[in-house]
């Protein structure tokens, strides 16, 4: 090889439980910055996706308390069983985090099916914590 860097490693995805939680912190502008999120995940990997992040056994709080990578002031949650019902799929490439998979290029109301599937907003307790890390 070339360079002698080692070759990039393939992305594994392996399909969540339905019973999973799935974790999406939510910020000020996620109307306007969750469409983006996911061009800027389709443009690096060629599929589309949203993050968002999973732990196995875990509830939506408990997830919160372990990622703190999850800054924002809020959150939204929902269960994998839900995702597959809307006949999406559910994986993780790098655990904890997860991508709820679209099936093929969102348009506006995949975007409200997507938040629909979702919990209502709420507060991340950890928030104070954790802001401007």
């Amino acid at each position: 090889m070339m360079g002698g860097g080692s070759p990039p490693r393939a992305r594994v995805l392996t399909p969540l439980a339905p019973v999973a939680v799935l974790v999406r912190g939510f910020g000020v502008n996620e109307a306007t910055t969750l469409p983006t999120n996911v061009q800027t995940h389709f443009a690096k990997h060629g599929e589309w996706g949203v993050s968002c992040v999973s732990m196995p056994g875990l509830t939506a709080l408990e997830i919160v308390a372990q990622a703190p990578w999850i800054r924002q002031r809020w959150f939204r949650w929902g269960t994998v069983a839900a995702v597959l019902a809307a006949g999406w799929g559910a994986v993780t490439d790098r655990p904890p985090h997860a991508l709820i998979m679209l099936p093929g290029q969102p348009a506006d109301e995949t975007f409200v099916t997507l938040l629909t599937l979702l919990s209502q907003v709420e507060t991340n307790p950890h928030y104070e914590e954790r802001r401007g890390r």
